[in-house]
């Protein structure tokens, strides 16, 4: 059975078919700039905007790279101008939002969209069919627009493409306004230009390939575009951009152009590399599974990267100068072994080994390998569980003894030492707390890695070591229940101090429940799964808390309590939610169905909103719209991990 097999059996689940958007969705401007792409070369740079090409957020861009010196991505290529002319009239395809007004209104020719294998926008401009696709060179901080006219019932008539590209050269965080200190010079190439606004920043090269071109210097200043969902959620949302000047190249039907942009020296042959790059992709393409599984692997690719001192990692989108360790360490099984990805996940857990500190893995990675942060031991313990999700999965024995044992028994020689720096002690008892305050996953987490260190040290044959950590186990699984389990509610307190437990109930309990290791019998499993099912789940996720006593079925609009505010409802947790019934109640048929039937709501919005991604969050009632950013690496490998329990039928 391959991965998401059973899923696809659903009519809205989509398959690995090429993404493709008709007219009609091309032309409600509405509904178009909603759905984003985002493209990747990975090395952490990217290009990301709206169906139409129009950026609606301050970290979209056709060009957006993390230059050498600095920590932070910039937005250097914003977006382009363009117009078709075809026998002295013009055809705009671009399109722009500035105060009461859009334009210019390209869209309007749109006659379609293609996502796969990499994102392709077709116009009708009279009798043509104009194509243009966008490519990132992989490994390469280098932007590939390829433009080509499909041969029709005219095709000796006169085509000229003219582009103004549209310059924002800032942090990706950041906005950019009309300055004096922008320098608008620009300096001839042999088949291009190149302009350096700023001299802390590299240089951007403009060179065409397929045809002859002229380049019109014409410095100007676009003033007050508005990034629409900047404007939504109340954020500042006007911005100015700056144009060196206009690119102007005839096309011939038949006979594509390519444009390179690059902010590390001119591509000398700007269609060569196109046809490479784009030729290499449609192969991969070919042969990626047609499966939920396949998708999800292929969706993935963006967030697989290799950072600036070239050791593998799992890249934030949107881009932050800090990836959360914890973020990191579940996402890895999912985007790592879940996929068969053996090696490459073996290369980032051991990539991260160098930067253990005191005991403790960062809490906070830096992009550019420099400059973590190391404040709390959730991130260590996390990192902990994706090291054994790589052992159940073949990982190699002495990679697993040699490598990464010594860090285990570090966070472990940390923890026993006292973690006063972090707030942490470890009371008699073995359950850490923070000044009396015990939380609940931090101690589920803690039982489940007492008795990873068991087990490997059982499998090494040191028996009196794995004695040690037996002990320690289970005075942590007693302690456990005593303080967190509530019978007569049938599910875990959020936290324990000496007043007695917080009854709240959290997703963090589900979490617990999930664990291979849990001081939970199947029995309570069950019944943390059956509140989670009741208070927290929803068609696109898991709330993170409700208030004990208080009532939160899935209730449509209207039945809410008037004036309340929809929640954030979090599709990653499902993966948890399903590892927690397959361990409370095993493959059954009832069980596996309702897996497949938790991941419909989120997968079905691959095809909108943000394309091949999953949003970071879904409001938590009807119509459950999609909260924060238009894609999350957690949810992706949380669903590619549940379709590998399916898959398996057990965790």
């Amino acid at each position: 059975m391959a991965p998401g097999a059973a899923l696809m059996e659903h009519p809205t689940v989509p398959s690995v078919d090429p993404v493709e958007l008709d007219r009609q969705s091309c032309v409600q401007l509405d509904q178009a700039l909603a759905v984003e792409w985002l493209e990747g070369n990975g090395r952490q740079a990217y290009a990301a905007s709206t169906v139409p090409s129009c950026p609606t957020r301050r970290h979209h861009g056709l060009l957006v790279v993390t230059p050498a010196d600095l920590a932070e991505a910039h937005v250097f290529l914003s977006r382009m101008e363009e117009v078709l002319r075809v026998e002295g009239q013009a055809f705009p395809l671009s399109v722009a939002r500035y105060p009461d007004t859009w334009a210019p209104e390209g869209h309007l020719a749109m006659e379609g969209f293609r996502l796969h294998p990499f994102p392709e926008a077709r116009y009708r401009c009279g009798d043509f069919l104009l194509r243009r696709q966008w490519l990132m060179a992989e490994g390469r901080n280098l932007l590939l627009l390829c433009y080509q006219v499909e041969p029709g019932p005219s095709s000796q008539t006169s085509l000229e493409l003219e582009l103004r590209p549209l310059l924002a050269c800032r942090p990706a965080s950041a906005l950019t306004r009309e300055n004096e200190e922008l320098d608008g010079s620009f300096r001839r190439l042999p088949d291009g230009f190149r302009c350096r606004p700023y001299q802390s920043l590299p240089p951007v090269d403009f060179t065409v390939g397929g045809g002859p071109h002229r380049f019109l210097p014409d410095p100007v200043w676009y003033r007050n575009f508005i990034l629409i969902e900047d404007q939504k959620a109340e954020r500042d949302h006007q911005e100015d951009h700056f144009s060196p000047g206009i690119l102007r190249f005839p096309l011939r039907a038949g006979r594509p152009v390519a444009l390179a942009v690059s902010v590390e020296g001119p591509e000398r042959s700007p269609l060569k590399l196109w046809l490479g790059e784009s030729g290499r992709r449609r192969q991969r393409w070919a042969d990626t599974s047609r499966c939920l599984g396949g998708r999800v692997d292929w969706a993935a690719r963006i967030f697989r990267v290799r950072r600036r001192d070239q050791s593998p990692g799992l890249a934030p989108y949107p881009p932050q100068p800090f990836q959360s360790g914890v973020d990191t360490f579940i996402t890895l099984p999912g985007l790592g072994t879940a996929c068969g990805r053996l090696s490459g996940a073996a290369q980032v857990l051991d990539g991260i080994r160098p930067y253990q500190k005191d005991g403790l893995l960062p809490s906070h990675i830096a992009t550019d390998g420099e400059g973590h942060r190391w404040e709390s031991l959730e991130p260590s313990l996390w990192f902990a569980w994706s090291v054994r999700h790589f052992q159940k999965a073949g990982g190699d024995s002495a990679f697993l003894h040699e490598r990464m044992l010594p860090v285990l028994e570090g966070i472990h020689q940390a923890v026993q030492e006292g973690l006063a720096v972090l707030g942490l002690a470890l009371d008699p008892s073995q359950l850490l707390h923070r000044e009396g305050h015990f939380p609940l996953q931090l101690n589920a987490l803690w039982y489940a890695f007492l008795a990873q260190l068991e087990h490997l040290y059982r499998d090494r044959g040191q028996s009196r070591t794995e004695k040690r950590f037996r002990d320690q186990r289970r005075a942590a699984r007693r302690e456990f229940l005593r303080r967190f389990w509530m019978p007569e509610r049938g599910y875990l307190a959020c936290s324990w101090s000496e007043a007695g437990p917080e009854p709240d109930l959290k997703a963090d309990a589900v979490v617990a429940a999930s664990l291979e290791w849990s001081p939970l019998t199947k029995a309570r499993r069950a019944q943390v799964v059956q509140a989670v099912r009741k208070d927290l789940l929803t068609p696109f996720g898991l709330r993170l808390a409700v208030e004990a006593g208080s009532k939160q079925d899935d209730r449509e609009v209207g039945e809410e309590e008037s004036g309340s505010t929809p929640q954030p409802a979090y599709p990653w947790l499902l993966g948890f939610f399903a590892e927690a019934a397959l361990r409370a109640w095993g493959p059954r048929r009832r069980v596996l169905e309702e897996i497949q039937r938790i991941w419909r709501g989120p997968s079905s919005h691959m095809d909108g909103f943000g394309l091949d991604q999953i949003a970071e969050s879904f409001e938590d009632r009807a119509p459950y719209g999609p909260i924060g950013a238009p894609a999350h690496a957690m949810n992706l490998a949380e669903l590619r991990r549940s379709l590998d329990m399916l898959e398996r039928r057990a965790p």
